[in-house]
């Protein structure tokens, strides 16, 4: 490029998007003005007590609500599934290495899909937190 050149940008680069519109940048709020991709991952990293209360007090974010209701849902399974295996000693160390790996991989992807609201749902608990956040199905929080 030689010096007599100059640069001229054409456009503002929002390729498809009228000078007139409005692109909403921001992230969504939520109750606790934290993004949706740290609180939906709050709610496997705390176990219940953190579901609970992300669904008692996060009113505005489905994306969150869903997390909450599948970490909730998710922590009682696994609680009963404890009481089950604490009875068979030889499995309760593969049990507890396959319960680390899910609370790991459900924390990375509730992170992860954030930003595209992509709903990562575990069998069966999952379509149960579909459920309760969008469907007809509702507990007083």
């Amino acid at each position: 490029m030689s010096a007599n050149q100059n640069y001229v940008p054409v456009g503002d680069g929002n390729f498809g998007v009228e000078e007139t519109e409005q692109v909403n940048t921001s992230p969504p709020t939520t109750a606790f003005n934290l993004p949706e991709n740290v609180l939906a991952p709050l709610a496997y990293l705390f176990g219940f007590p953190s579901a609970v209360l992300l669904l008692v007090v996060e009113k505005n974010s489905e994306y969150v609500r869903f997390h909450a209701w599948q970490s909730a849902i998710m922590n009682l399974m696994l609680f009963a599934i404890y009481i089950l295996v604490t009875f068979l000693s030889f499995l309760s160390g593969i049990v507890s290495i396959a319960v680390f790996f899910l609370y790991v991989y459900t924390i990375y992807r509730a992170f992860k899909d954030a930003p595209s609201q992509t709903l990562f749902k575990l069998p069966i608990i999952g379509q149960i937190a579909e459920n309760q956040v969008y469907g007809t199905n509702s507990l007083p929080f």
